[in-house]
């Protein structure tokens, strides 16, 4: 079973979402609370000071609860894994983080729902926004689940 916890803006939450659908196409099971899930994944935010410390407390809280057993593996993935490229001072956020995944190693899943990314105008400061670009459109797939 897989958990995500999704920190930051909206962007963020629809790349949750997609990681999700990806990895429950491929099989895995999703569970809602962390405690359940063999592996919790934790979509950070490496936008402002704040959000980098609500990542690295997140991360911190599900490594303790590991001891007791769950969740099994903790990967980090997100705009703070992707800074911490450029910007190696950041990694110590990331510490408690078994893996971290960059946007490159995002699940690829090509029958996506018509999103309009999230993000509503240009950020010159987000990290996202200059990674990704503007905002994308994706097609209405026609597998027939409407996703």
């Amino acid at each position: 079973m897989v958990c995500l916890v999704s920190l930051g803006c909206a962007k963020n939450t629809v790349d949750s979402e997609r990681a999700l659908g990806a990895l429950a196409q491929d099989g895995w099971l999703i569970a809602a609370d962390p405690a359940d899930a063999d592996l919790c994944l934790v979509n950070t935010c490496g936008f402002i000071a704040a959000a980098r410390a609500e990542t690295a407390a997140t991360l911190r809280a599900l490594a303790r609860n590991r001891r007791r057993g769950r969740p099994s593996r903790i990967a980090a993935l997100g705009c703070l894994v992707e800074r911490t490229q450029s910007q190696p001072e950041f990694a110590e956020l990331l510490a408690a983080a078994d893996a971290h995944w960059t946007f490159a190693d995002y699940p690829r899943q090509p029958r996506q729902a018509r999103i309009i990314r999230a993000c509503r105008g240009w950020r010159a400061r987000c990290w996202a926004s200059r990674r990704r670009g503007r905002m994308s459109r994706r097609r209405i797939s026609s597998n027939g689940r409407g996703w």
